[in-house]
Protein backbone atom coordinates (compact mmCIF):
# COMPACT_ATOMS: atom_id res chain seq x y z
CA UNK A 1 0.00 0.00 0.00
CA UNK A 2 1.09 3.47 -0.78
CA UNK A 3 1.48 6.24 1.37
CA UNK A 4 0.09 9.81 0.73
CA UNK A 5 3.16 12.21 1.16
CA UNK A 6 2.51 15.85 1.32
CA UNK A 7 5.73 18.11 1.03
CA UNK A 8 5.17 21.14 3.32
CA UNK A 9 8.01 22.77 2.04
CA UNK A 10 5.55 23.99 -1.03
CA UNK A 11 2.43 26.16 -0.46
CA UNK A 12 1.36 24.41 -3.55
CA UNK A 13 2.01 20.78 -1.68
CA UNK A 14 -1.41 21.18 -0.20
CA UNK A 15 -3.62 21.52 -2.94
CA UNK A 16 -2.41 17.74 -4.49
CA UNK A 17 -3.05 14.44 -2.61
CA UNK A 18 -1.40 10.80 -4.12
CA UNK A 19 -4.18 8.71 -5.27
CA UNK A 20 -3.52 5.34 -3.36
CA UNK A 21 -2.97 2.65 -5.78
CA UNK A 22 -0.55 -0.50 -6.77
CA UNK A 23 -1.96 -0.44 -10.44
CA UNK A 24 -0.27 0.94 -13.66
CA UNK A 25 -2.18 4.47 -14.95
CA UNK A 26 -1.99 3.51 -18.49
CA UNK A 27 -2.70 0.02 -18.74
CA UNK A 28 -5.10 -1.34 -15.63
CA UNK A 29 -2.07 -3.85 -15.26
CA UNK A 30 -1.98 -4.91 -11.35
CA UNK A 31 1.13 -3.25 -10.73
CA UNK A 32 2.95 -0.15 -12.39
CA UNK A 33 6.74 -0.57 -11.26
CA UNK A 34 9.97 1.00 -13.77
CA UNK A 35 10.22 -2.68 -15.14
CA UNK A 36 6.83 -2.86 -16.16
CA UNK A 37 6.85 0.83 -18.03
CA UNK A 38 10.11 0.43 -19.66
CA UNK A 39 9.72 -3.44 -20.66
CA UNK A 40 5.86 -4.31 -20.97
CA UNK A 41 3.39 -1.98 -20.67
CA UNK A 42 0.85 -2.14 -23.25
CA UNK A 43 0.82 1.97 -23.81
CA UNK A 44 3.72 2.08 -24.49
CA UNK A 45 4.63 -0.45 -27.29
CA UNK A 46 6.13 1.58 -29.92
CA UNK A 47 7.94 3.86 -27.54
CA UNK A 48 9.97 0.44 -25.86
CA UNK A 49 10.83 -0.51 -29.04
CA UNK A 50 12.83 2.50 -30.12
CA UNK A 51 14.56 2.43 -26.95
CA UNK A 52 15.48 -1.34 -26.66
CA UNK A 53 16.84 -0.81 -29.93
CA UNK A 54 18.52 1.50 -29.49
CA UNK A 55 20.02 -0.20 -25.92
CA UNK A 56 20.76 -3.64 -28.05
CA UNK A 57 22.46 -1.11 -30.63
CA UNK A 58 24.81 0.37 -28.36
CA UNK A 59 25.27 -2.75 -25.54
CA UNK A 60 24.55 -5.89 -27.84
CA UNK A 61 21.58 -6.64 -24.42
CA UNK A 62 18.08 -6.81 -24.88
CA UNK A 63 15.65 -5.83 -22.54
CA UNK A 64 15.39 -9.43 -21.46
CA UNK A 65 19.02 -9.00 -20.12
CA UNK A 66 18.92 -5.72 -18.43
CA UNK A 67 17.92 -5.03 -15.61
CA UNK A 68 15.70 -1.71 -15.49
CA UNK A 69 18.55 -0.62 -12.56
CA UNK A 70 21.22 -1.26 -14.42
CA UNK A 71 19.46 0.37 -17.20
CA UNK A 72 19.37 4.03 -15.22
CA UNK A 73 22.95 3.41 -13.43
CA UNK A 74 24.85 3.49 -16.87
CA UNK A 75 25.28 7.04 -18.11
CA UNK A 76 25.60 5.93 -21.71
CA UNK A 77 21.64 5.07 -21.94
CA UNK A 78 20.32 8.91 -20.66
CA UNK A 79 19.80 9.87 -24.28
CA UNK A 80 17.69 6.89 -24.02
CA UNK A 81 15.94 6.84 -21.22
CA UNK A 82 14.84 10.71 -21.60
CA UNK A 83 13.88 10.31 -25.30
CA UNK A 84 11.92 7.90 -24.17
CA UNK A 85 10.53 9.58 -21.30
CA UNK A 86 9.73 12.54 -23.55
CA UNK A 87 7.52 10.76 -26.00
CA UNK A 88 5.39 9.13 -23.33
CA UNK A 89 3.78 10.31 -20.24
CA UNK A 90 5.51 8.52 -18.15
CA UNK A 91 6.81 10.34 -15.24
CA UNK A 92 3.45 12.69 -15.33
CA UNK A 93 0.83 12.94 -12.93
CA UNK A 94 -1.09 9.67 -13.38
CA UNK A 95 -3.35 9.12 -10.49
CA UNK A 96 -3.14 12.22 -8.71
CA UNK A 97 -5.81 15.22 -8.38
CA UNK A 98 -6.65 18.25 -7.27
CA UNK A 99 -8.00 18.60 -3.18
CA UNK A 100 -9.65 21.82 -2.43
CA UNK A 101 -8.05 23.52 -0.05
CA UNK A 102 -9.14 23.65 3.80
CA UNK A 103 -10.90 26.49 4.73
CA UNK A 104 -8.09 29.76 5.20
CA UNK A 105 -5.35 27.24 3.58
CA UNK A 106 -5.32 29.43 0.13
CA UNK A 107 -4.78 32.57 1.64
CA UNK A 108 -1.83 31.17 3.82
CA UNK A 109 -0.39 29.77 0.51
CA UNK A 110 -0.75 32.85 -0.94
CA UNK A 111 1.10 35.07 2.20
CA UNK A 112 3.80 32.30 2.16
CA UNK A 113 4.26 32.46 -1.91
CA UNK A 114 4.29 36.55 -1.41
CA UNK A 115 6.76 36.66 1.43
CA UNK A 116 9.02 34.15 -0.41
CA UNK A 117 8.98 36.46 -3.49
CA UNK A 118 10.74 39.39 -1.59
Amino acid sequence: MYCIVQSVSSPLSAQWRHVASVGCGWCRYKTQTREHLFKHCKEWKPQQKILWAEVRKETGRGKDRFAIRDLFADERRTSAILDFLRTTKVGSRVGWRAVPPKPGEDEEAAEKGAGEAD
